[in-house]
């Protein structure tokens, strides 16, 4: 009798597993729709935002767009390489993903700021080293192949001097010159400009420094139609009427040897002024953009664009009073005759102006912290890509990241503040119609965060993907407060620091969309009666679903994988039924603070190191799921008592039930069964003399918990409706060719 028991044991057990490994293959069959439909390798956007960097301060100086249509990325990085700071050399394909990156660096501090690819395809780049030069600081000037391997490397400098290299060209003979300032060169002991000009190796030809009493330093240089170079910098002395220190900007011009034939200043002159891009007239003469302190206020809020002619004299000047402007770090001429800058105006700033100087577009990207736009380039495209540095889209965030954006010819990034306003109109994108009360997406949407405003509606992704800054920028999907009755169904939420946020929000209903490399996919605080059914919860960096003191809401049928954390509720009382939650890095299921009446039933919770984690929370009904192959089943902390567990299958975890030592004696007590009957153990031993499906002896868990109606066989839980998974199946099928048709017409324009 023994025997035959157990073999029904085993075949039940047998059967329960199939069924789940059944769920299982099906939730790895929706991931890699996901991954191959949904998101495409080869279907990146033509426009992004893209963050490179580790958890310390990188900083990006440099860009141009390569010959094989991709992108090269200079800066300086304290997150990796060999010192406290080195070069940093980043190659992407077209669509802003990394192909490959190098650092160079000895022990010390290395700063790179310019970056050119070179006649033979590789690429050369210059800054200052202190580990590899003869003195303090030297220019510092790399050739690498066009894997950015090292081919050869020279410092210029003295060992008393500080020496820094701001800016690069390969020059009409296939050598190099670099600009820069030296400190101190002369007599006067004052910083001067410094031009370097080298073989094609790299050794130096000759060298000329420019300046005299005052501080002169060269951040931009161009070599110009005649063969001979300009400089664009600044010049520091004191005013003499104010005794104060002040600034000019400068612009220089040399003969092919290097030997000055004029020099010009601009400017107010009442403080800061200084010029750090610098670009030659087509037919003579040339432009640069001056950053200027207002002439009746101590603060950065002019700057302007000027045109010399051959010898420097302004023919035609633009001046642009913002008070939240405080740098112009690059100019780039546009093909239709216009200019784009970039720099600082609070956050990262491109400003697009035509030919007559008219501001035709201001965008600013950024979020809560420090973001500056280094340089921009117009891409072959007719779009713009622009590289600087974020403190608001890093982890952690008091640090620095690389800052890449990529955007149309109007300037537009995937980050801005569209809306569904309070009478009805959409506002801030055009991707949306509008049919009564119904809002269906007609494209793909870029966010800062997307505000619903209005009650009554229903929104409609159709398949398109609303996305936004990253996981730890500032984006969020939809944001709901105080919302009633709004529906969101069909939408793919993608790099959003939340997809959905519920504010005392009642009554909303969000189905069948798909969540994925967010950092958290849906969190609800203060809300009540709201349904989260039919989606998929995939790869997200954080929390699946998020709760915080809500109520009464139902969160069913949806699949929940490979997040960190799958559900999380903090005082919260809500159902929770019928889902898949797998595979979770950390927790499938946490209940804690006081979570309350919760009804948490017919889920199946497999593959994660904790499978349902219960801390300081009481009177949970928690039946009829599958808990299995995790390595803690259920987990009790701190006083978790007066739940009832029953129903449920507890299936090859390497601990079933774990309740904290530490607590044992607070009375984490709980009851293990109900009126007939308890829960199934894959490692129970006991036996079933009267054959009525019950152990003759209890499973125990410690000395206060134990199962008194423990299962023979596995319980059969009622069965997941079918039409979830064809529901799931056909909402990833038609998002995948639904994104791949989108990708092929686009390939196809």
């Amino acid at each position: 009798m023994t025997k035959n028991l157990f073999k029904k044991i085993e075949n039940s057990l047998d059967i329960m597993m199939k069924q789940e490994r059944l769920f299982l293959s099906f939730v790895f069959f929706l991931t890699l729709s996901i991954s191959l439909f949904v998101f495409p390798a080869s279907a990146s956007q033509t426009v992004w935002k893209k963050t490179f960097g580790g958890a310390s301060y990188d900083y990006g100086t440099d860009l141009i767009e390569t010959n094989d249509g991709g992108f090269a990325i200079l800066g300086y990085t304290e997150s990796f390489g060999a010192g406290k700071s080195d070069f940093w050399l980043i190659k992407t394909d077209e669509y802003g993903n990394m192909e490959w990156n190098k650092t160079y660096g000895g022990p010390d501090v290395e700063y790179a700021y310019s970056l050119i690819q070179t006649s033979d395809g590789g690429y050369a780049l210059d800054g200052f080293t202190r580990s590899c030069g003869a003195g303090l600081t030297d220019f510092w000037l790399i050739k690498t192949d066009e894997y950015g391997n090292m081919e050869w490397n020279q410092t210029y400098g003295d060992e008393n001097l500080h020496e820094t290299a701001y800016d690069l060209v390969e020059t009409s003979d296939g050598g190099y010159a670099l600009a820069g300032e030296v400190d101190p060169f002369t007599a006067s002991g004052e910083p001067d400009c410094w031009l370097v000009k080298t073989d094609k190796l790299g050794n130096m030809e000759w060298n000329q420094t420019y300046g005299g009493e005052e501080h002169d330093l060269a951040s931009s240089l161009i070599q110009t139609s005649d063969g001979g170079y300009a400089l664009a910098g600044e010049q520091v002395g004191t005013n003499s009427s104010t005794n104060r220190i002040v600034s000019h900007s400068l612009l220089i011009k040399t003969d092919p040897s290097g030997n000055m034939e004029w020099n010009q200043t601009y400017g107010t002159g009442y403080s800061n002024d200084n010029s750090r891009s610098l670009l030659e007239r087509p037919g003579g003469g040339y432009v640069l953009p001056i950053m200027m302190d207002s002439a009746v206020a101590e603060r950065n809020d002019e700057f302007s664009i000027v045109k010399t002619d051959e010898l420097g004299n302004i023919e035609w000047s633009k001046t642009y009073l913002d008070p939240y402007v405080s740098e112009i770090n690059s100019l780039t001429r546009t093909s239709d005759g216009g200019y784009v800058v970039t720099g600082r105006k609070s956050h990262f700033l491109l400003l697009k102006i035509d030919a007559q100087g008219t501001v035709e577009w201001t965008r600013v990207y950024g979020g809560r912290r420090m973001d500056i736009g280094a340089c921009v380039v117009e891409t072959s495209d007719g779009g713009f890509a622009a590289v600087g540095s974020t403190s608001s889209y890093t982890a952690p965030s008091d640090f620095a990241s690389i800052l890449f954006i990529k955007t149309n010819g109007q300037g537009y990034a995937p980050y801005f503040f569209p809306r569904i306003r309070a009478d009805g109109a959409v506002e801030g994108t055009d991707k949306i119609q509008k049919n009564g009360n119904v809002y269906t997406f007609t494209g793909d949407i870029f966010v800062d965060s997307f505000s619903v405003e209005l009650d009554n509606i229903i929104i409609d992704g159709n398949g398109y993907s609303i996305s936004g800054y990253g996981v730890y920028g500032e984006g969020t999907g939809f944001i709901l407060t105080d919302r009633n009755n709004v529906t969101v169904k069909n939408v793919v939420f993608h790099n959003l620091t939340t997809g959905i946020l519920l504010q005392d929000s009642f009554f909303n209903n969000i189905t069948e969309n798909v969540f994925t490399e967010n950092l958290k996919a849906i969190s609800m605080t203060d809300s009540y009666d709201n349904v989260i059914s039919g989606n998929i919860i995939q790869g997200n960096i954080q929390i699946a679903i998020d709760f915080f003191a809500g109520a009464r809401n139902v969160i069913s049928e949806n699949i929940i994988t490979d997040n960190t954390e799958g559900i999380h509720m903090f005082g919260s009382h809500n159902t929770i039924a019928r889902n898949v939650i797998a595979n979770n890095t950390n927790n499938g299921f946490v209940v804690r603070d006081s979570s309350q009446y919760n009804f948490i039933r017919e889920n199946t919770i497999a593959n994660q190191p904790y499978g349902i984690h219960i801390t300081h929370s009481t009177y949970n009904d928690i039946f009829w799921n599958n808990i299995t192959d995790s390595e803690v089943g259920m987990y009790f902390y701190k006083y978790s008592s007066n739940n009832t567990i029953y129903g449920n299958n507890f299936v090859n975890n390497e601990q079933q039930v774990v309740i904290s030592l530490e607590d044992a004696t607070e009375g984490s007590i709980n009851t293990w069964e109900d009126s007939s009957e308890g829960n199934y153990w894959s490692n129970y031993n006991g036996t079933d003399t009267n054959q009525d499906g019950i152990g003759d002896t209890p499973y125990t868990i410690d000395e206060n918990n134990q199962d008194n109606k423990p299962l023979m066989t596995v319980y059969v839980i009622p069965e997941f409706p079918s039409w979830i998974f064809l529901s799931l199946l056909l909402t990833v099928t038609l998002f995948g060719i639904i994104c791949k048709r989108r990708y092929l017409d686009t390939k196809g324009d």
